[in-house]
């Protein structure tokens, strides 16, 4: 089944260009559990194996002398696996870790098997050099570039950890491609004639460690993601150790920790087997002794019936941020996905057969490897226009947040905004950078901050700041400020401490949906304080500068309205605000007149008509 094909003709001179000097470059699926090599060699795309087969686990293990990657590493006790779980992040969210870790730092480091720390960038990039020479080895020439795929929902900071993991394993990343997307461009590379393949796709992606789903749209040879939604923190790792879990309840035994991989391990054989059979015998020994686990299907099921309906829901909700009913289709990814019993709940919620002609394992890295082979000239482009999952915006005065790119954008996209100086003479602008659906900034995920100095020193609202956020096609971004008489401008790559994970997402978004309403009014109320706030200190800075202008009875009754307006601020009237605030503006009319007054006088000061007209002219 075909689904898109789409030429993109601006950067044909671009790709002309490339092939100047050959480049190879090959796709790769970057696996929690698995990792597959793909590379298309002019005519049709090759998945490139090692000995041991096509899926690579992704497993390192630090012998005496060497490294150990793949296969090897995997028959290990003690390998490090799973690792992209915990890719990005910090020490604070480890709730559980099978390795030890430093604890000192924020930064992840564990510690290998000769008792030394690595970050998770080196590991990760152990793999991928182990997938380069792999590739170069098979097929003859250097692989110098690739095209990863990522999980929709990894953040800036993990997918900027995975394009680090890359250079320190040499490969240059020519794109950071979302795994659903890329899935869905393998399925669509085979002919686009055909009307009946246009609507919408729903892509679900149960891999090892993440879930993924990504609502697709194609439409006249458009390709465009309407919404994501995932957790980076749910995969088929869960369904082993809950199948894990059940072996040492149904066996009453207890295990030590670093028995765990070797228990996980006979866990998913099972999972496995339970695919293609109603019954499973398995045969484990431990500690010397034989041990028969027996688990049905119906059993299977019923343990994994709750994370199953977890992913469905989310399927609904991203259906729902969509804003559609009909899905043509849903394609599976992800080797979870040949369960039965997740084939059939989502053919009976969609009311669809799942679309599986390609195998799930490794469609993701056949997506990459024709997005590789069209990146550096061997194929036709295609265009995919996917979004961002959150709201990104900055503070303003008072405490609420105004929203640059707002969420399900298109990427990748460049937004500007003017903004200006808040105080009299302010020199400097701080620029808060958030993530998040609510108004107020305490309700939002901080991303970074930098400050913007050397600003001239004007009245209030004089000075220009253009601030631009830009998010490349990586889903990375970057926010600059620029200050419009000066030209100072300062930026920032935004790399946030940790990933969110799906209950956070979510509760994000049904957050702000609840609160919406209040929301909106705590907002007005804070723009009414933080306008009255600057008209009060105005005011203020008046009647210090040219007070003498008015007589005591004048002063005393602009000073009465201003202590009522204070007041006012103090509680959540808004309106009574907004009407304080008017009834001072009347109250200082006159005051305002003679400061006008008192300033052409001094610029006219000393000067003949005849200058003043020529100014003029």
């Amino acid at each position: 089944m075909s689904l898109i094909q789409i030429n993109d003709v601006a950067s044909t001179k671009k790709q002309k260009e490339s092939t100047k000097e050959e480049e190879v470059a090959i796709g790769i699926d970057l696996g929690t559990s698995n990792s597959v090599i793909s590379y298309f060699d002019g005519e049709s795309l090759q998945i490139i194996g090692d000995s041991f087969g096509d899926l690579i686990p992704s497993a390192v293990y630090y012998a005496e002398n060497k490294v150990l990657v793949g296969k090897k590493a995997l028959a290990e006790i003690g390998a490090f696996k799973s690792i992209k779980r915990f890719m990005g992040k910090s020490t604070a969210d480890i709730n559980e870790s099978l390795y030890d870790y430093d604890k000192e730092k924020k930064t992840i480091f564990f510690k290998n098997q000769q008792s030394n720390y690595v970050s998770l960038e080196e590991i990760s990039a152990e793999i991928l050099k182990y997938l380069k020479n792999t590739a170069e080895e098979q097929i003859g020439k250097k692989v110098s570039s690739s095209v990863i795929t990522v999980p929709a929902y990894f953040d800036e900071n993990q997918r900027i950890a995975t394009k680090n993991a890359a250079q320190l394993a040499g490969l240059k990343v020519l794109r950071l491609i979302n795994e659903p997307t890329s899935a869905a461009l393998a399925y669509g590379l085979e002919d686009t004639e055909d009307e009946s393949l246009q609507g919408v796709y729903l892509v679900y992606d149960l891999g090892g460690g993440t879930f993924d789903i990504s609502v697709l749209s194609l439409q006249k040879g458009v390709f465009k993601v309407l919404a994501t939604l995932g957790d980076t923190l749910l995969g088929g790792d869960d369904i082993d150790n809950i199948i894990m879990q059940e072996i040492i309840n149904s066996l009453n035994i207890s295990i030590a920790n670093q028995d765990k991989a070797y228990f996980l391990e006979i866990a998913k054989t099972v999972k496995e087997k339970l695919s293609s059979e109603n019954m499973v015998n398995q045969e484990i020994i431990y500690n010397d002794k034989k041990y028969n686990f027996y688990i049905n299907r119906e059993n299977f099921i019923e343990k994994i019936k709750p994370l199953v309906e977890k992913t469905l829901n989310m399927c609904v909700a991203a259906t729902e941020d969509a804003e559609v009913e009909d899905i043509k289709g849903v394609i599976l990814v992800g080797g979870s996905t040949k369960i039965p019993y997740i084939q059939n709940r989502l053919k009976d919620l969609f009311k669809v057969e799942p679309i599986s002609s390609l195998n799930p394992d490794l469609v993701v890295a056949m997506g990459a490897g024709y997005k590789a082979a069209e990146l550096t000239g061997k194929t036709k482009n295609s265009l995919l226009l996917d979004v961002i999952p959150l709201s990104l915006g900055i503070e303003l005065a008072g405490g609420i947040v105004e929203k640059i790119i707002h969420r399900n954008t298109l990427i990748p996209i460049t937004k500007k905004q003017e903004f200006t100086t808040y105080k009299d003479n302010q020199t400097a602008m701080s620029i808060h950078i958030l993530q998040g659906e609510r108004e107020l900034v305490k309700d939002l995920r901080s991303l970074g901050k930098f400050s913007l100095k050397g600003i001239p020193p004007l009245p209030a609202g004089a000075a220009k700041v253009m601030v631009s956020f830009s998010i490349d096609a990586d889903g990375l971004l970057s926010v600059c400020a620029v200050e419009e008489k000066t030209g100072i401008s300062q930026s920032i790559e935004i790399k946030p401490a940790w990933g969110l994970d799906f209950e956070s997402m979510l509760n994000m978004l049904e957050s702000s949906m609840e609160n919406a309403s209040s929301d909106m009014q705590q907002r007005l109320l804070l723009q009414s304080k933080t306008e009255a706030e600057r008209v009060a200190d105005s005011l203020k800075s008046a009647l210090r500068d040219d007070g003498e202008l008015l007589s005591e009875s004048q002063k005393q009754e602009i000073i009465k309205v201003l202590e009522e307006l204070l007041t006012s601020m103090q509680g959540e009237n808004r309106d009574l605000i907004e009407e304080n605030v008017a009834k001072l503006d009347k109250a200082t009319s006159e005051f305002a007149e003679l400061r006008m007054n008192k300033k052409i006088n001094k610029a006219l000061a000393g000067k003949s008509l005849t200058e003043v007209e020529d100014k003029l002219l």
